[in-house]
Formats: C-alpha cells, structure tokens, sequence
C-alpha cells in the first residue's frame, strides 16, 4: 500500500509545500514521485524504501497554472513493477494551487 498525504490549504505559485509519501512494506525497493502535466518540482522525487516502510516527506513546488497528476511508482530491487498508483492531483489557477486526492 502507498499514498500520499499533505496539510489542507494554499500556496503561492513558486512557494515549496511539504507532503508525506506513506509506504507500507517493499522495504529495499525504488519509489518514484511521477508527474505528468504542469510545471512541479518533487525534492526529492526517489527514494529506497526502508525495511517495513515509512513515511517519506516531499517539497512540492509549483511554477505555473494547470493541472499535474502525481503518482508513486515502485519498483523491486530486480527491476520488476510493484505498483503504479495515481495519488494526488495538483491544480494551480493564477498565482495559487493546491492538492486534491486522485479520483
């Protein structure tokens, strides 16, 4: 199991929001922040997932208008996929955006 979590509200376009990855299990393997849209940066965007999982925070940031779909890869150690998930959408309009769960 994976998803993401982060605190309600705003932000000013250009302004870094911290978010939480939270992973259960595929200790020892790569977990990717992907973006398909906007303008976003995801520092850092991979991570090796620790044994038993955890909670991995994130800085998202935002330099343009639009919409961003943002999802979690996983992949084992021997390369092989162990999940691919659609988490969170992220819609900024004028100078502000926000976060809203993945339908």
């Amino acid at each position: 199991m994976a998803g993401l979590d982060w605190p309600s509200g705003e932000w000013a376009l250009r302004t870094p929001a911290p978010a939480y990855v939270c992973i259960a299990s595929f200790g020892g393997s790569t977990l990717t922040v992907e973006q398909a849209g906007s303008p976003l940066t995801v520092q850092p965007a991979r991570f090796t997932v620790p044994q038993g999982g955890g909670v991995l925070p994130v800085t998202l940031t935002v330099t343009a208008s639009g919409t961003t779909t943002l999802g979690l890869r996983v992949v084992s150690p021997a390369g092989k996929w162990q999940l691919l998930r659609t988490v969170a959408l992220v819609v900024a309009d004028g100078e502000r955006w926000h976060l809203e769960r993945a339908s």
